[in-house]
């Protein structure tokens, strides 16, 4: 399928605006309906006459398109040939039967649903293909990627992009890109790709954070955190702001303006205690809800108000134990109208919880794990994890049994990311290889 104008027909007698219009669906190859009002139409014969066809050729013309597009029935003549009357096409004009078009909508939709149900199957019984996307000097620390964006962050200090299709490096940031500290940055321990793709936050274990720009190839903003390392980043559901955290601080700065950063003091001395993990999730009222998980188990759970912390609390919103060792990972996000965490633990032990207002209500938890569970990602019917103990697991969050669905084995102990977007799952822990799973184009 695809959008190739190969055909533009004229209806002089369906009289639209003064104006043309022109509809686009996604037909078979190279077939396009252009429709002009009727008015417009008289104001300009020469132009009227180079949009109007015969039926005859109407027909010649979709045959074709047919023909190119691979259909073996197209050109065969006869009764199918009459099915093709899309207007007389006379100078009188002549209503169009747009019958066959809507049917083609409707097949693509068809078809479209099919693949969808598809993916789903394969992701609930493990079905993919393995391919390395890229495979590099330097130890893979942390990775994120959105659409065809891949970013890699090293032991060396170096943030590496790629184009997941073509495996093809966009750019490369601090770094030698080989297995030795970077004299201007440590190890790259979080990562974050901005909604449009274009920025690429990354923090450091010595507190650094920075954010390049892949069009401007170059580094927009630079700040160091206190009580290093950098445990994560994320830009917020808005775009419009970047968070990152520390062991014990929250920075807030406006995407763009990079100007009077907002700073939230997260554990204190009283508190002993340190930040490990991150999650935030927009609000249908526009508000930003953060998460954090701390080392002595706690979450804290904070609201900012249309996304600006500079109008939240110091003073967590709620405040709540969902294990009884650190919390690891996290992940949230607004399902029915409900803010949902789910959380990762030391003991390898995930559990879901319910936060409405401030109080929280636990749903499940599930054991599996055999170590640490370091990222954790869920899209509301699935839930994947992976953990120090080298595997990433896929559990259905609807039909929870306490077991997973399946797991992937074969990662190390030093797995830091786990991230699917559609038919795509990548994941670190595989040394100086990055690998992705491909549940929907499937190997024969």
């Amino acid at each position: 399928m695809a959008r190739v104008c190969a055909a533009e027909l004229c209806a002089r007698g369906t009289p639209l605006n003064s104006r043309s219009t022109l509809l686009r669906t996604q037909v078979p190859a190279g077939f396009l309906v252009k429709l002009t009002g009727s008015t417009h139409a008289n104001r300009c014969p020469a132009r009227r006459s180079r949009f109007q066809f015969t039926d005859k050729e109407c027909r010649r013309k979709y045959r074709e398109t047919l023909q190119a597009s691979g259909n073996a029935d197209a050109g065969k003549g006869g009764e199918d040939d009459a099915s093709l009357n899309l207007g007389d096409g006379s100078e009188d004009g002549g209503a169009f039967n747009f019958s066959l078009l809507q049917e083609r909508i409707a097949e693509v939709k068809r078809k479209s649903d099919i693949s969808q149900d598809t993916l789903q199957q394969n992701w609930k019984q493990g079905r993919c293909t393995q391919r390395i996307v890229v495979n590099i000097g330097d130890w893979v620390r942390r990775t994120c990627f959105r659409g065809d964006t891949l970013a890699v962050g090293t032991f060396s200090g170096a943030v590496l992009v790629y184009d997941i299709p073509s495996s093809v490096a966009l750019a490369q940031f601090d770094g030698d890109g080989q297995q030795r500290p970077s004299p201007t940055r440590m190890e790259i321990s979080a990562l974050a790709i901005s909604l449009d793709g274009d920025l690429v936050a990354s923090g450091s274990i010595d507190g650094i954070l920075k954010v390049h720009s892949l069009s401007q190839k170059r580094c927009v903003y630079e700040t160091k955190l206190p009580s290093a390392p950098v445990q994560a980043v994320c830009f917020d559901p808005s775009g419009r702001f970047l968070a990152a955290v520390s062991e014990t601080q929250m920075l807030q700065v406006e995407v763009g303006c990079w100007a009077d950063p907002t700073w939230l003091e997260l554990c204190d001395e009283d508190s002993v205690s340190t930040v490990c993990c991150m999650a935030a999730a927009r609000a249908p009222d526009g508000d930003v809800w953060y998460a954090h998980g701390l080392a002595n188990g706690l979450v804290q759970v904070r609201r900012a108000e249309g996304g600006e912390l500079a109008g939240a609390q110091t003073d967590p919103l709620l405040s709540f134990r969902p294990h009884p060792c650190g919390v690891r990972s996290l992940d949230a996000q607004f399902e029915a109208g409900k803010l949902v965490l789910y959380t990762g633990c030391e003991n390898g032990e995930v559990a879901a919880w319910e936060v409405q207002a401030t109080r929280s209500r636990f749903r499940w938890s599930l054991l599996g794990h055999q170590g640490a569970v370091a990222a954790l990602q869920s899209d509301g019917t699935k839930l994947v994890s992976g953990a120090l103990d080298g595997t990433v697991r896929i559990w259905d969050v609807n039909e929870v049994s306490g077991h997973p669905l399946y797991a992937i084995s074969g990662h190390t102990a030093y797995m830091g990311s786990v991230q699917f977007e559609a038919g795509r799952l990548i994941c670190d822990g595989t040394n100086n290889t990055v690998l992705m799973h491909d549940f929907l184009n499937l190997d024969d």
